[in-house]
């Protein structure tokens, strides 16, 4: 992230067990809804989460004692390219690696830090936090309710139960569109044999 972002006005971070739940949304645009869109002004918010499910007591984070947040989840991120949130990621970059004997015991040691030790240092205006149930979890996916109260409404992400749904969801979605292409291609006398067949290579 450190390198891409500043080549970019957003930059989308996403887990490999996460996909946009309805193939034909635009990002930006879902990204627009929430309060993240291109516009900026001297409070744009910098960098975008989805909270985790609020029913687990591992999931709260207490600062002094005094202060409980529900953590945010780094499977699904968006940052903006500002000079503010490149020194905050390239804090959680250089101070996770340097404690990484303190963390790697500790389950989702990255995901654990950056709760504990960056989000602290942003501001109110510089963070959004989604609902679970907006960007998080993949109880759509599935038969039964796996995804602890988060539906996965835009994003789905299938941490724990779900990855092998979300890997066969992908490859159906993919096939769907690629069918579609097939035959418009067979249909078209023009058609080229990379424009039919476009994830297959030349020997």
């Amino acid at each position: 992230a450190g390198q891409y972002l500043p080549q970019t006005d957003f930059l989308l971070l996403v887990d490999a067990d996460v996909m946009v739940s309805d193939f034909e949304q635009d990002v930006r645009c879902l990204l627009e809804h929430w309060g993240f869109g291109c516009e900026e002004s001297e409070h744009s918010p910098l960098i975008l989460q989805a909270e985790d499910p609020p029913g687990n007591p591992w999931n709260w984070w207490e600062f002094n004692k005094t202060h409980r947040v529900l953590n945010v989840n780094t499977g699904f991120m968006a940052l903006r390219n500002h000079a503010r949130t490149q020194w905050l990621w390239q804090r959680f970059q250089e101070e996770c690696a340097h404690n990484y004997t303190q963390w790697q015991t500790v389950w989702y040691w990255d995901q654990g830090f950056w709760n504990g030790y960056v989000r602290p240092l942003m501001a109110p205006w510089e963070h959004i936090a989604l609902k679970c149930d907006q960007a998080n979890g993949f109880r759509w996916l599935t038969s039964h309710d796996r995804g602890y109260g988060c539906a996965g409404q835009h994003v789905t992400h299938a941490w724990g139960f779900g990855k092998m749904d979300i890997a066969q969801e992908m490859f159906r979605r993919l096939l769907m569109r690629w069918s579609g292409q097939l035959e418009a291609n067979l249909a078209h006398e023009h058609s080229t044999y990379k424009q039919t067949f476009p994830f297959l290579t030349d020997s």
